[in-house]
């Protein structure tokens, strides 16, 4: 039986098809523009980034200097016309990017965000008032900040896609503005009043929404985002494998993860990367076991066992090398990259 190249491959952004100073190299690009543009695979990028900044690694990703993500790029203002590169061989533009987790899907080309799954307001603020509570034990304290990524609606639209902003937009409260300022690289909103009162402004008096929140992110300046998810209650995080014969109820409403040091990423319940995968792969009518994808950290979790073959980097949270199908390279290896050209070395020219 002959080899055969997946249709499609997913693949997570930050520790996985990165770098460790968060940039893509000119080898791991060479390798995807093959894969698409030779032999037809689609390539998905799944992240919890928002569109902006995933629009900002599809920049470097047709850097062919493979410099560093820079908020002055030529690029890197959202509004790139592709058509600029024409006959350019560095060119790459991925098939589809699902963006916040999974919570929403970006089209880079039409700039065009669809299926956004928005957190319920009333989740959203018990969440906010429920984390600012663990972080912060005593009135004193102001060690908790927040943020979140809002698509603005426009219910008098008549195309379901137009109704949508062509983008995320971040807000933060001023706690969040103090801890992460140095990371604060783009158009941003600071709440005036308290980030409960912002979430609440979202909806209008007759209760529909003028905004949506579609990712709530939690810090506490004193712990890593990963003390923080270890330091919450059981119903607050997702129940894993080894849990689930242990009459743990996690909460409804929301999904709660990380995909960094700082802070911690919430959704709607249900919301994944694996669930924007599946869904995607359906309107695409590409079957699970013709999918690969690659991840590092929780958040990839259900993307890799949604896949047909599940691939965790070599410097991946131990949990996701127990569940994928097989450990790869590392980032700083060029795992991905070197996994890819694998592929290549069993189809026989014709």
């Amino acid at each position: 039986m002959g080899f055969a190249l997946p249709q499609l491959i997913a693949t997570d952004l930050d520790g996985t098809l990165l770098t460790p100073q968060h940039t893509v190299t000119k080898r791991t690009t060479a390798a995807l523009r093959k894969l698409q543009q030779q032999f037809g695979v689609k390539i998905v990028l799944a992240s919890g980034r928002s569109p902006r900044s995933v629009q900002k690694v599809i920049d470097n990703l047709n850097d062919n200097k493979g410099n560093n993500e820079s908020e002055n790029s030529n690029l890197s203002n959202g509004n790139n016309n592709f058509a600029n590169f024409e006959s350019n061989e560095f060119l790459f533009v991925p098939d589809a990017v699902l963006c916040c987790n999974g919570a929403l899907t970006f089209d880079p080309l039409s700039k065009q965000i669809s299926n956004p799954r928005f957190i319920s307001l009333d989740a959203a603020i018990t969440a906010v008032r429920r984390l600012r509570s663990l972080v912060d034990t005593s009135s004193n304290l102001a060690n908790a900040a927040f943020a979140c990524e809002v698509v603005w609606i426009d219910d008098n639209c008549d195309k379901e896609a137009s109704k949508y902003s062509s983008d995320t937009f971040f807000v933060c409260d001023k706690q969040w503005k103090l801890y992460r300022s140095d990371a604060i690289y783009y158009k941003h909103t600071v709440a005036e009043d308290s980030f409960e009162s912002f979430l609440e402004s979202l909806k209008l008096p007759d209760g529909r929404l003028r905004g949506g929140v579609i990712k709530l992110m939690a810090l506490d300046k004193t712990k890593t985002a990963a003390q923080l998810y270890d330091s919450l209650p059981q119903d607050m995080k997702p129940v894993s494998p080894s849990e689930k014969n242990q009459n743990i109820t996690p909460d409804a409403d929301l999904a709660v993860t990380y995909s960094g040091p700082y802070f911690l990423e919430v959704a709607a319940a249900g919301v994944s990367k694996g669930l924007g995968l599946e869904l995607l792969c359906t309107s695409l009518d590409i079957k699970r076991e013709n999918i690969v994808a690659f991840g590092d950290l929780l958040n990839d979790a259900e993307m890799l066992q949604f896949a047909g073959q599940g691939l965790c980097m070599g410097n991946g949270h131990p949990d996701m090398k127990k569940l994928a199908d097989r450990v790869i390279g590392t980032n700083t290896e060029e795992g991905v990259a070197e996994e890819i050209e694998s592929w290549f070395r069993y189809i026989i020219p014709e």
